[in-house]
């Protein structure tokens, strides 16, 4: 941890596109967060591994949630395990795994808290199956210091349930949360790469098998500017039947991720790029059919921090949009020339399939997500600037979690539900006491 010599911790997000300096607080009693009055601003802090500034503001108090990391109870016979906000999923997959259990959806990295995946509404490698994380929410406790402790659910207060879902922590202090279980793929999942040409015929392969697989998600070449561009393949791979929870011994073998660790020089450029996804996807040609653990499928990420600190001290930024199927075989042509023009290469380049009904600021709806990470500067944001119109021209939405220098203009034109959020947010919050970099950026 960085500090000023006034005291206030240095914050960055993960992508290092936004930063603040604030006073920070981790408490460890309930006492301290029950204590919270009406009037100072706080921002709420899980893992600190947003892509935004979501964790963290220069308004406000920072408070982390890290301490409160207990299970508190677990039903199996039910399939549900109650746990308070500050939890890892891969301290729950490490305890949930030996009793044949995990979390149906999950993002990338094991060190992201519960509360941080609800505050998100995050999504994991099928979510045109499994949906996004606030399908598994079966309840919620929630503390504001105007309106006390509340429970939450879609039965009990459940436009509040809809709002701290996916509400980027606005809406108070998540305390915990009842999450709903599925059988766990012990003995791991057996992955095989299939070829695609490009985007289309990618996303032509995930239509036709989005019921065979439990992951499913496909890897484009983006780095190179040849008639070779957005080749790549469909990652697909489907559990084993339960056995013995082997594979819950890799949680806890994997180095911690920090926002603040960066190569001084970026690894990550103009030329490294090409080359490293060439070389990446000759490998993945001649791979065939592999074993891979369920934590290691899950957290592809966990053991991959160098991808972070390669992109050196101005960072990356990640743009992830939902683009209706219809329209994606033109966005991605128009993507692929935005990319030529400006001359940018992209690191990685991941599309999922999505399914369900647009609502507030949730990423979801029907349509192909589309991630891209671009290294960061004046280019890629000019060059996003660019995509920014071209997902308005398509119908498209821009993941808000992800993207550090989305606009409040830009995501109300994009999202039809940012005026009833923002409406409902401060109805429940009148003086706007939990704030974030986000949600000023936003204007929310």
């Amino acid at each position: 941890m960085r500090y000023t010599k006034d005291g206030r911790r240095l914050f960055t997000c993960l992508g290092r596109q936004e930063s603040a300096a604030a006073v920070w607080h981790e408490p460890d009693r309930y006492r301290t967060l029950l204590g919270l009055r009406p009037g100072n601003k706080v921002c709420i802090q899980g893992a600190g591994l947003s892509l935004s500034g979501a964790g963290f503001s220069a308004m406000a108090d920072v408070l982390g949630m890290a301490r409160f990391n207990r299970i508190l109870d677990l039903d199996q016979i039910a399939r549900v395990v109650h746990v308070e906000a500050g939890i890892t999923l891969g301290r729950l997959f490490g305890v949930l795994a030996g009793r044949g259990l995990f979390l149906a959806v999950q993002p990338g990295h094991p060190d992201i808290t519960v509360g941080g995946c609800i505050a998100g509404n995050v999504h994991g490698k099928n979510p045109f199956r499994d949906g996004i994380f606030a399908g598994l929410v079966r309840e919620l406790t929630l503390f504001h210091p105007a309106h006390g402790v509340l429970i939450l659910s879609r039965e009990q207060y459940p436009e509040l349930f809809d709002l701290t879902c996916g509400g980027f922590g606005l809406t108070g202090v998540i305390l915990s949360a009842k999450l709903a279980l599925e059988p766990f793929p012990a003995s791991g999942i057996e992955v095989i790469h299939l070829p695609a040409a490009g985007p289309v015929e990618a996303v032509q392969i995930l239509r036709e098998n989005t019921n065979s697989f439990d992951l499913l998600y496909a890897w484009l070449d983006l780095a190179r500017h040849d008639q070779g561009m957005g080749r790549g393949f469909v990652i697909a791979g489907r559990s084993h039947p339960p056995g013995e929870a082997k594979s819950a011994i890799a949680a806890s073998a994997y180095p911690r991720l920090r926002t603040e660790d960066a190569w001084p020089f970026p690894g990550f450029n103009r030329i490294s790029l090409p080359l490293i996804n060439a070389a990446y996807a000759r490998m993945s040609a001649f791979t065939g059919s592999r074993h891979v653990g369920a934590f290691d499928a899950l957290f592809p990420f966990a053991n991959r921090i160098r991808y972070f600190q390669a992109y050196g001290r101005r960072g990356f930024v990640e743009h992830q949009v939902l683009v209706p199927e219809a329209a994606f075989p033109s966005y991605a042509e128009a993507l692929k020339k935005i990319l030529k023009r400006h001359d940018l290469v992209c690191g990685l380049s991941i599309l999922k399939l999505f399914a369900g009904k647009r609502h507030l600021l949730w990423y979801r709806g029907d349509g192909v997500s589309m991630a891209i990470h671009l290294p960061g500067g004046t280019k890629a944001h000019a060059c996003l600037h660019e995509v920014d119109a071209l997902d308005i021209e398509h119908g498209a939405i821009a993941n808000i979690i992800k993207d550090a220098r989305l606009s409040g203009e830009t995501v109300r034109r994009q999202y039809s539900g940012y005026g009833a959020f923002r409406r409902r947010l401060h109805d429940f919050d009148p003086q706007r006491m939990f704030v974030s970099a986000l949600s000023q950026r936003l204007n929310l």
